[in-house]
């Protein structure tokens, strides 16, 4: 299942509020007012996610009317369609925005279906944008350091898996106005294939030998929740894990950094480097 940012959630005894925004802005009236109410409250953090969600933690049950008062004065809607926020955009960028919102658009028009799958726009050359699906932006005409002239290509991980930094290319050098349509077209084949393996009862095959990537790939530990990934080679800042500790070494009483998930949620899985 992918993370929904988004609404009142509880965990345990807690609660946590997730905001999202359509046009991925938030007025600075209702950011201070939120700060504020943190500081009422005793809430001492704040995160944002790669979805251009905010999350408030560890808000009180007795509390939970405050927050509500809040989304009301500033008309804040935390209801929205699952499919607007299965999108990653990089920072200050207008243009993944707008992609965004006009692949959206062609979405609602043609009632596509989307559900697991997520989305990432990356137009800058070396951002840090992932997903199981990624619209890429390609240079095609440059003069000196200027680009003149660009294209756009569809790529999806393998198995649709949006932990792996395996790519296939599905659709190349299409214009902007084109990848409404070659996404809409992804999509179908996606759950086409997903339809086909729960009919299947075939006997599995011998599995293959890996490509030289998935074989320099490594095991880390990942929040099943918000798809926080554990590396022992970076550990954890705000934990206060100091880098090299395993794993299996962390407190029975960690927690995830970002969504306080208790440590035996945590999933093993591969993580592919990404390529150079």
């Amino acid at each position: 299942m992918l993370p929904y940012y988004e609404g009142f959630n509880r965990y345990g005894a807690r609660t946590w509020l997730g905001i999202y925004r359509r046009d991925e802005q938030f007025s600075v009236e209702f950011l201070l007012e939120l700060c504020q109410l943190c500081l009422q409250t005793k809430v001492g953090q704040l995160c944002a996610t790669p979805w251009k969600s905010l999350i408030i933690k560890n808000i009180e049950e007795t509390d939970r009317e405050k927050w509500s008062r809040v989304l009301g004065r500033h008309n804040i809607n935390v209801r929205h369609a699952a499919n607007e926020l299965c999108w990653q955009t990089e920072d200050s960028t207008d243009e993944g925005t707008k992609i965004k919102q006009n692949v959206l658009h062609s979405f609602e028009r043609h009632d596509t279906r989307t559900f697991g799958l997520c989305f990432g726009i990356q137009t800058r050359p070396k951002s840090e944008v992932f997903g199981s699906v990624l619209i890429r932006k390609r240079p095609l005409l440059r003069i000196g350091g200027l680009v003149l002239l660009s294209q756009f290509d569809i790529l999806f991980t393998e198995d649709f898996n949006p932990n792996s930094r395996t790519y296939f290319s599905f659709a190349t050098g299409l214009w902007k106005m084109h990848l409404p349509g070659q996404l809409e077209r992804l999509c179908r084949k996606f759950c086409t294939q997903k339809w086909a393996e729960v009919k299947e009862e075939a006997v599995p095959e011998a599995p293959e030998s890996q490509p030289t990537e998935q074989k320099a790939s490594k095991l880390v530990h990942q929040c099943p929740h918000c798809l926080t990934v554990y590396d022992p080679q970076f550990g954890d800042v705000l934990n206060g894990i100091a880098p090299g500790i395993p794993f299996d070494e962390l407190p029975a009483g960690y927690e995830c950094p970002t969504c306080e998930a208790p440590k035996a949620d945590f999933r093993t899985v591969a993580h592919h480097p990404l390529a150079a």
